[in-house]
């Protein structure tokens, strides 16, 4: 009973494909998309519709009513989404330029009360990627 062995050169052209498809797929997968650290969210998707809609409003406690969102004293609670490379200054001057009452903060969001009137120029601003509602109700 003979036994075959496998030359090397054999071995080599069975498994180096296999080995180089392994590794140009684990390479790819490393790799992160062209600019995916400098991409911005687009500026038309800053600000919510439904938020929008209650800053033009006429009528902004109908408005409000109408779409159950809870509004305080002209003030509206929403999650703030801002740029992880913004600096600290540029977060407590936002705050206090557009006289927003934070509630909470963690990392790059901020849950806070709003003034209506300073939404729209607030989702201008270059450190803010998005304005939303929160989810469901929530309590200071």
């Amino acid at each position: 009973m003979k036994k075959k062995i496998l030359s090397v050169s054999t071995l080599y052209f069975l498994f180096f494909p296999y080995l180089f498809v392994s590794l140009l797929f684990a390479q790819q997968l490393n790799t992160p998309p062209e600019g995916l650290e400098k991409r911005k969210p687009p500026k038309e998707l800053k600000l919510t519709s439904i938020l929008y809609e209650l800053a033009i409003s006429p009528n902004r406690e109908n408005f409000a009513t109408e779409h159950n969102i809870p509004l305080h004293e002209g003030r509206v609670r929403v999650f703030i989404y801002l740029d992880p490379a913004s600096r600290k200054s540029e977060r407590e001057s936002l705050g206090k330029g557009y006289n927003i009452e934070v509630e909470k903060q963690s990392n790059d969001l901020l849950r806070a009360l709003v003034p209506i009137d300073e939404m729209i120029q607030l989702s201008k601003e270059s450190i803010v990627w998005s304005i939303t509602l929160p989810d469901r109700p929530t309590k200071p």
